[in-house]
């Protein structure tokens, strides 16, 4: 779409608000949970188009990624996350002018995917919440009239690399073979938002969000993508800063399929099932189980325990202090 081609939609969609809809619009853009139960639409696989009633893991996920730059979500399949995640997108298009959000997830028709739930939220708003078209509509982007615009990308090393954004989507992490080149990349587009950490981690982030999420579930602690999201899970679940990660203060939050309403016991053995004898795939899967974890805890205490006696014998081996060389050696 050329430039004129742009200006004559945003002049055709034009949008008179009443006193209702202008109220409507603040309620929405100051309560992220007021606008998903009210407005947020999504296709059910059974009922089709239906209106979203949040489960409380749910509600905590959208204020955390309203409220903290880092996010990290450990996960189980089939729970409604990335519908959540979703929605948090339609919301910070729809409702902050000029906010650039960027997703990757671990395929490219994953992250195409993502991009298209989005959408299809946002197609289902009510125009005066949005516009009522979109500017740039493809693949891998789309605009809103308001100017904010979504860019997806599949798990490539330079992926989303270029970009200027606010805000940025790492869906199935512990998937992603390039994770650590990926991370730095989204960094990058990111960063230009804080300045100085400490002052980013000392106010909720509610004007405007701001930062990355890390979404996954858990994985086999063999791979080398599956370890990076592990050190900075467990870095966030102990509220420590692992710089070998990074000064990053991560906010962790988990959601085991027994926080979920609609995962009953009967569901849980009928999921079970459908793994049949595949215990361990079933265990990472639905109970948050890294595959490996005892191996790598193991080898961790091993190091530090190493790393502990090395420097104690440094220090220990220190000859002892004499004053009066020193003196005659330099003539006090």
């Amino acid at each position: 779409m050329n430039y004129q081609e742009r200006i004559k939609k945003l002049r055709k969609s034009k949008i008179y608000l009443d006193d209702y809809q202008t109220q409507e619009i603040i309620k929405c853009r100051n309560d992220i949970i007021y606008f998903v139960e009210n407005y947020g639409v999504i296709l059910h696989p059974k009922l089709g188009l239906t209106k979203i009633k949040l489960y409380p893991k749910q509600k905590e996920v959208l204020e955390n990624l309203v409220s903290y730059p880092f996010n990290i979500i450990l996960k189980c399949r089939q729970i409604g996350i990335s519908t959540t995640i979703a929605l948090f997108g339609a919301w910070t298009l729809t409702l902050i002018p000029s906010f650039y959000l960027g997703i990757v997830s671990r395929s490219n028709d994953e992250a195409v995917e993502l991009g298209e739930r989005i959408k299809r939220i946002i197609k289902n708003l009510p125009a005066f919440l949005w516009g009522g078209d979109f500017i740039v509509n493809n693949k891998k982007s789309f605009e809103l009239m308001n100017g904010s615009k979504c860019v997806i990308s599949a798990p490539i090393p330079d992926a989303l690399r270029g970009e200027t954004l606010n805000y940025v989507i790492m869906d199935e992490v512990a998937s992603m073979r390039h994770v650590k080149q990926i991370f730095a990349s989204a960094y990058f587009t990111v960063s230009q938002n804080f300045a100085n950490l400490d002052e980013l981690y000392s106010k909720k982030m509610r004007e405007k969000p701001m930062g990355i999420a890390l979404i996954s579930t858990a994985g086999n602690l063999k791979d080398f993508w599956v370890k990076w999201f592990y050190k900075r899970w467990i870095s966030a679940v102990n509220q420590n800063i692992d710089y070998s990660c990074g000064n990053i203060k991560w906010k962790a939050i988990s959601i085991h399929w027994s926080e979920v309403p609609f995962c009953d016991s009967n569901w849980y053995e009928s999921i079970k099932r459908n793994y049949g004898e595949d215990m361990e795939l079933f265990e990472q899967e639905m109970e948050l189980k890294f595959i490996g974890e005892e191996d790598v805890m193991k080898e961790e205490s091993t190091y530090i325990a190493r790393d502990f006696s090395k420097i104690s014998n440094e220090i220990f081996s220190i000859p002892e202090f004499n004053w009066k060389d020193i003196k005659d050696n330099y003539n006090f």
